[in-house]
């Protein structure tokens, strides 16, 4: 067997997959944007500036670090980039339009997050956010947090991921007008004290890495509501819905916004339902994603 001419093959094909990269990589100028030829010039050092010029919304962006190019084309690709202001590379970080700063925006898609608290799922619950104290379990990277303290709320917020957690503190922090109204917690909540291992948590499996198996203190809600008057109870934790609805008295809560996650837990939702009519509270519910609501969705708790 020839193995040199293996070798020549295999060498060939590795040039092949990366001169097709380079050329899709080109190519998604011209896909995105309405003055493709401009941003190239730019981008390899011909243009000092350049006003980039977007074809899926109006709004344009002035740019001249052209680093900051390439982390403008991996958010192009997400959905409603036009929730986007500003893109500053040397720190990585991106200012959106409502003037929240977040850091390391390839984390995950945070365009799609701030579409789903501006102008979608959150103002469908038609809540007054201001003035508000909101406990806010899964606060993951602080985008929620964020959220409610620009709407003038106060924010206790928790999140056992530390990863999670450890880019919510970096994200508040960018947010010097909101970061004094939002506190956050490296602990998982349930309706008991406990440990958490998080690498048990297939909700987080694409974030964290396989040595990442480590363990996080769980508090009760009895423990939060030593230290935080009770008005909003936010979750969005993956599962752990179940366990704090069914075993905890939530009456003294005003509202409660939460994703359930039935496919996850393997649980009918309809015992969140009961428990908190129980309560006294009043049940909406709202579809995510067009998923089936016996799987996931939205409840709004009011009275």
């Amino acid at each position: 067997m020839n193995y040199f001419y293996l070798l020549n093959i295999y060498v060939m094909y590795l040039n092949i997959i990366i001169m097709t990269s380079k050329i899709s990589y080109f190519l998604e100028y011209f896909k995105y944007l309405k003055n493709p030829i401009q941003c190239l010039l730019f981008k390899f050092g011909l243009k000092k500036t350049v006003v980039i010029k977007f074809k899926n919304h109006a709004q344009e962006l002035e740019l001249s670090d052209t680093k900051s190019i390439d982390t403008l084309m991996i958010l192009i690709r997400q959905p409603h980039s036009e929730y986007f202001d500003k893109v500053c590379t040397d720190d990585n970080i991106i200012t959106f339009k409502y003037g929240i700063n977040i850091y390391n925006p390839r984390f995950y898609p945070l365009n799609s997050i701030f579409w789903e608290y501006y102008d979608d799922y959150y103002p469908d619950f038609n809540v007054d956010y201001k003035n508000r104290n909101i406990i806010d379990i899964g606060a993951n990277a602080g985008d929620s947090a964020l959220f409610f303290a620009s709407c003038g709320s106060k924010v206790w917020g928790f999140e056992p991921v530390k990863e999670y957690f450890e880019m919510a503190n970096k994200n508040i922090q960018l947010n010097s007008d909101l970061k004094d109204n939002i506190k956050i917690f490296n602990y998982g909540v349930s309706y008991k004290k406990g440990k958490l291992n998080i690498g048990s948590m297939d909700s987080v499996s694409d974030y964290i890495q396989d040595n990442d198996s480590y363990e996080v203190d769980i508090l009760s809600m009895d423990d939060i509501l030593n230290h935080v008057e009770p008005d909003l109870l936010k979750m969005d934790c993956e599962g752990c819905e179940f366990e704090i609805i069914e075993n905890c008295d939530l009456s003294m809560f005003n509202e409660l916004i939460f994703e359930y996650h039935s496919e996850i837990v393997g649980r009918d939702h309809k015992s969140l339902v009961d428990k908190l009519e129980s309560q006294g509270f009043k049940i909406e519910f709202f579809s995510v994603f067009g998923k089936d609501l016996k799987d996931l969705g939205f409840i709004h708790a009011y009275k």
